[in-house]
């Protein structure tokens, strides 16, 4: 487990203490699916059932709301699918809207979470319903501190 214990201040940009970014090549996958990081693609990809679960452990630097984003593509049919990420005891739901193809990603605002204090936290990143035989390629989860 504390192989993939990623300190957040290596996950934060430079500039922005606000942000967390949690990338797919620092989660642990469970359930199928697979990093791949050829032709540029950097995502969690064959994410086709609802046992697939990718998680990571960090760091909060601060209490306080933060809004869940994530960077996945999609292909056309691909709409549909329920996914659920879970941060902490807080939980956070969406439905995912297609990106044209397999390749054209973007990012898609789930809501805020309330992180009640600064702690080693989990956070998980589930389909809780797989539509049209495929999820998505998830790139990126992005936890961004509302002021």
């Amino acid at each position: 487990m504390a192989a993939w214990l990623v300190s957040v201040f290596a996950l934060m940009a430079a500039d922005d203490s606000r942000i967390i970014l949690l990338e797919t090549k620092d989660a642990k996958i469970e359930g199928g699916g697979r990093y791949d990081d050829t032709n540029g693609y950097k995502c969690i990809r064959d994410w086709k059932t609802t046992n697939v679960v990718a998680r990571w452990n960090f760091d909060v630097p601060a209490k306080g709301s933060y809004r869940v984003l994530l960077t996945y593509a999609c292909p056309r049919d691909g709409d549909g699918s329920e996914i659920e990420v879970n941060v902490g005891t807080q939980r956070a739901n969406g439905l995912t809207e297609s990106t044209g193809n397999w390749t054209t990603f973007k990012e898609f605002d789930l809501g805020p979470v309330l992180l009640r204090r600064p702690a080693a936290t989990e956070l998980s990143v589930k389909a809780t319903r797989a539509a049209h035989g495929s999820v998505w390629d998830l790139r990126s989860v992005k936890l961004v501190r509302e002021e």
